[in-house]
């Protein structure tokens, strides 16, 4: 028989788990601000979809720019796995386990960053879930689009999406 309580601390850590690494990923996006501010693009020569489609991961949750060791990489993370992809040649720099809750969606990662881009422009530079939505950014503008009908949600500067976070206390 299922014991109740040990499924219950499971499913409370793994949530837990999921939460912390959302905090994580925002924690690092917001450490990433000034490198988006100074960001030529034109050094950016593998898009976001690109970089996701070089991976081959199925379902991927989140995916950034990030500057690591000198040099720009999309990091792309499954509810398992970690890619780092140069962002310049779009080689497969680092592959690492993980563990991550993924979150329930109908519109999924790829989708949602395609929406965005039509309605923000196509530097994507970070795609992440959040309870409201999918919040997928620009060098100027953030879009929140729906994890359930292809629909953006809303658009703010890039600016006062991180601004709005501190206020909050996140």
């Amino acid at each position: 028989m299922i014991d109740l309580r040990r499924m219950t601390v499971v499913l409370l850590v793994c949530l837990v788990a999921g939460i912390l690494a959302a905090e994580d990923v925002v924690k690092r996006l917001k450490d990433l601000q000034t490198v988006y501010d100074k960001l030529d693009s034109n050094v950016i020569r593998i898009p976001i979809l690109d970089a996701i489609k070089l991976t081959n991961a199925n379902n991927p949750i989140v995916s950034y720019l990030d500057f690591v060791e000198g040099k720009y990489v999309w990091v792309i993370l499954t509810s398992t796995t970690r890619f780092e992809i140069s962002a310049v040649d779009g080689k497969l720099l680092r592959k690492s386990q993980i563990k991550q809750v993924s979150p329930k969606y109908t519109v999924d990662l790829k989708n949602a960053i395609s929406l965005a881009i039509l309605s923000i422009g196509k530097s994507i530079l970070f795609a992440f879930p959040t309870d409201e939505g999918w919040i997928v950014g620009s060098k100027d503008n953030v879009a929140n689009v729906s994890l359930k009908t292809a629909a953006i949600i809303w658009i703010k500067s890039r600016k006062e999406y991180f601004e709005s976070l501190k206020s909050q206390g996140g």
